[in-house]
């Protein structure tokens, strides 16, 4: 079981990117309702190869680093970022204290980027999120992946951070409150707020 832990609280304005909406990254007109994984999967791969990425920051979350600063995950552990693009989560988890950190990413380009910043402590995969092992982690980061998967997707999404995290371990997430509906036969997504959110494993 994952139980939220503590309460959402706004993160830093640099996060907000409309840009990391569901089908905003290619073809407005494309029904990303009906779309294959496989296709959605290409479209993103095609954002990197173009170096169309908007949503890159060029530094670690703050909120992320602030949580880490609070010491909310203690002195040593082992984190997850899926979705990790040019790793700059993975590289700072891995420098603070005893932590060492795993980006995987579906893009190669952006893994070829990523391990350029490859240490003995943060390490990057091509992957995907959903065909991970047994391995497990402390924690976990999802810095808008959830926003970049078909909402088909959000279910496994769940499931798979639930085996994925251990016991005690947490999920801390930057996410939008979505609300969705369907106009003209296309799929609307409403932005309120960008939020960040920790969660805990319980069971």
């Amino acid at each position: 079981m994952l139980r939220v832990v503590l309460t959402p609280k706004p993160a830093p304005a640099t996060t907000t990117s409309a840009h990391c909406l569901v089908g905003s990254m290619a073809d407005p007109n494309a029904d990303y309702l009906n779309m294959s994984v496989e296709e959605y999967t290409q479209r993103w791969e095609g954002r990197w190869k173009n170096n169309y990425t908007p949503w890159d920051m060029g530094e670690p979350a703050p909120g992320l680093v602030q949580l880490f600063k609070e010491d909310m995950f203690g002195d040593t552990g082992t984190a997850l970022v899926p979705g990790c693009g040019t790793g700059y989560e993975v590289v700072w988890i891995s420098s603070y204290k005893n932590w060492s950190a795993v980006g995987i990413d579906i893009s190669e380009k952006a893994i070829q980027v990523a391990s350029s910043k490859a240490t003995a402590r943060a390490s990057f995969r091509v992957g995907d999120f959903f065909s991970l092992g047994s391995e497990t982690f402390d924690l976990a980061f999802d810095h808008l992946f959830l926003c970049a998967l078909q909402p088909k997707q959000r279910q496994d999404w769940a499931t798979k951070y639930a085996s994925l995290i251990k016991k005690s371990g947490k999920l801390v997430t930057y996410i939008w409150p979505i609300n969705a509906e369907k106009k003209d036969g296309k799929f609307k997504e409403l932005i309120s707020r960008t939020t960040l959110c920790s969660v805990s494993r319980t069971t």
